[in-house]
């Protein structure tokens, strides 16, 4: 998924892909939607420091993101860094409340960690 929206001069653009996600025992399918990707339900606006704008800083930084079952995010951090702490900084912020729905395998819910990347351009 790629949400994208603008942000005053700035533009976002997230995208989220699987890193890795624990295994669920296999189960009867029951359900109607027995086997569906992790993503994004609500994307979250970063709030983007004054001086990051005032400097026009752009990048993209990659954020692992912890997802349970409930598809809170229980951890996160850097995998590739922006360039700039700030947009570092916002970065992490954006991912850890962003709201995912987690993946579901054989109508279960498993919890994983995926890449999230922000990119930040003026």
């Amino acid at each position: 998924m790629h949400p994208s929206s603008a942000i005053g001069a700035m533009s976002l653009t997230a995208a989220f892909v699987l890193l890795s996600a624990n295994s669920a025992p296999a189960a009867e399918s029951s359900c109607a939607a027995p086997d569906v990707p992790a993503g994004v339900v609500h994307a979250i606006q970063p709030d983007l420091p004054a001086l990051a704008e005032l400097e026009h800083a752009s990048g993209s930084a990659k954020v692992v993101v912890s997802i349970a079952t409930d598809g809170t995010v229980t951890a996160s951090r850097i995998l590739q860094s922006s360039g700039n702490a700030l947009l570092d900084r916002t970065a992490l912020a954006t991912a850890s409340a962003t709201r995912f729905r987690p993946e579901i395998r054989d109508c279960v819910a498993v919890p994983g960690s995926y890449i999230y990347e922000i990119n930040f351009s003026g």
